[in-house]
């Protein structure tokens, strides 16, 4: 089926503000860019190269780019990627990954990302999600358009197949580059690409189009499962976006499943494999109430207490402070050796001002057994029953640091301050953590 420019160029939204357009200096992107840049939105079309560094022709295919842009007269951007890879991810993987959050910025409202991806590329993520196991989610491979960043990502090219874009670009007679780690075939998409979508074609030849059909339908069925977990999610999450897990056990153990994978998505990750979906129920969901277990899932730490579950951002968690350090009160800001900053600002109630300025101020980790007496509470309270009466979770807990005052507990900083060191209706100092 032959490209039709118009068909392309309407699949952009009229309102649309800056149109991206992902530009690799392939055949793929070049035909799209092509055909963009004889359209009406040629003055606000922005040509993106994502420059992975993983091959020695890296800068000049960005060098090739840049030329063929000015050629066309179009803006061009090109962006440096650091392609870093986690556990049980393929570099292929790692450099899409590093790839989509370089472009994710650069979207404001309104603004569109235009990638290549065809026919044929649908057809072997199909089978790669097929080959992997994959659920509903990953069978539903690419979609012709998704929410991104602040904008939209729109794939126009994806009912066409590699033969058609090849067809375009010989008609127009373009110039591109050509990937040589495409024929390598220990890449599994290029071994799906070169070995066995041929001789699937050869018995079936409609193969990427009925593929694409069943990616459609996958599609379909999960925007209907999405349905109802967003209908049901809202009703097992507090405020702050934790998941309750007395309210999970009301539903069915696949509608667990389901809800703890939308509510992993609705937190920026990507949809988990059944096997760490389970563990996070049978070790989280299901564990003790006295048990503090963790689950580590692209980056994050998934935790419970109290019977709710906490997604954490692994990269944003602090270590446990260990040094003892004196704050020359001076400075209203110190920085802990964990890399939480403490502030120190007047206040109407807090710890007294003339006593702050006049003693040393001493910053120890917890050791155990330490006690406050709170104001108008009766007795000394270990810290440790003032946590848990506050809520506050086991991992956090020895993140703040005590406020010693000529070496006499004054303050947690953040939470409480000792009755002898309370003050109210003179100058205060309150200590906030960040």
């Amino acid at each position: 089926m032959a490209i039709n420019s118009q068909d392309i160029i309407n699949a952009i939204p009229k309102s649309a503000k800056t149109v991206y357009v992902a530009y690799s200096g392939g055949v793929d992107s070049h035909a799209l860019l092509h055909i963009l840049a004889h359209s009406a939105y040629r003055t606000r079309i922005v040509a993106v190269y994502i420059n992975h560094g993983l091959q020695p022709v890296a800068d000049a295919w960005g060098h090739h780019c840049a030329s063929v842009c000015e050629q066309l007269q179009l803006s061009f951007l090109s962006i440096s990627v650091n392609v870093a890879r986690i556990a049980g991810e393929s570099l292929e993987e790692a450099a899409r990954n590093a790839r989509y959050e370089a472009f994710k910025p650069l979207l404001a409202q309104g603004d569109v990302l235009l990638t290549a991806q065809h026919a044929d590329d649908q057809a072997e993520t199909f089978l790669l999600q097929v080959l992997r196991g994959a659920g509903i989610a990953g069978l539903a491979s690419m979609p012709l358009q998704a929410n991104f960043g602040a904008g939209l990502l729109l794939r126009p090219l994806l009912y066409f197949s590699r033969h058609d874009v090849l067809d375009y670009a010989t008609t127009h007679q373009l110039a591109w580059v050509e990937d040589s780690s495409n024929q390598q075939d220990h890449f599994d998409r290029n071994y799906l690409r070169l070995h066995i979508m041929p001789l699937l074609r050869k018995r079936w030849p409609a193969v990427d189009k009925t593929i694409s059909r069943s990616a459609e339908h996958c599609a379909e069925a999960m925007d209907y499962l999405d349905a109802f977990a967003a209908l049901h999610l809202p009703n097992l999450l507090d405020s702050e976006n934790r998941f309750n897990c007395l309210i999970l056990g009301e539903y069915a153990p696949k509608q667990q499943l389901l809800l703890i994978r939308y509510w992993l998505r609705s937190n920026g990750l990507k949809s988990p494999s059944q096997a760490v979906s389970e563990a996070i129920l049978n070790q989280l969901v299901y564990a003790r109430a006295d048990a503090e277990p963790c689950v580590s899932i692209q980056g994050y730490a998934i935790r419970r207490y109290r019977n709710k579950l906490y997604c954490l951002d692994s990269s944003a968690l602090k270590l446990p402070i260990t040094t003892t350090q004196l704050w020359q009160t001076s400075h209203p800001v110190l920085m802990l050796d964990n890399g939480h900053y403490l502030f120190a600002e007047p206040a109407s109630v807090g710890i007294n001002a003339e006593l702050w300025l006049t003693r040393e101020v001493t910053l120890k980790a917890r050791q155990g057994g330490e006690r406050l007496r709170l104001p108008n509470r009766q007795g000394r309270h270990e810290l440790k029953k003032l946590y848990q009466e506050a809520g506050i979770p086991p991992w956090e807990r020895d993140l703040r640091p005590i406020i010693y005052l000529d070496g006499e507990i004054a303050a947690v900083a953040g939470l409480w301050v000792d009755a002898a060191f309370w003050a109210e209706e003179v100058d205060c100092i309150q200590v906030k953590c960040c």
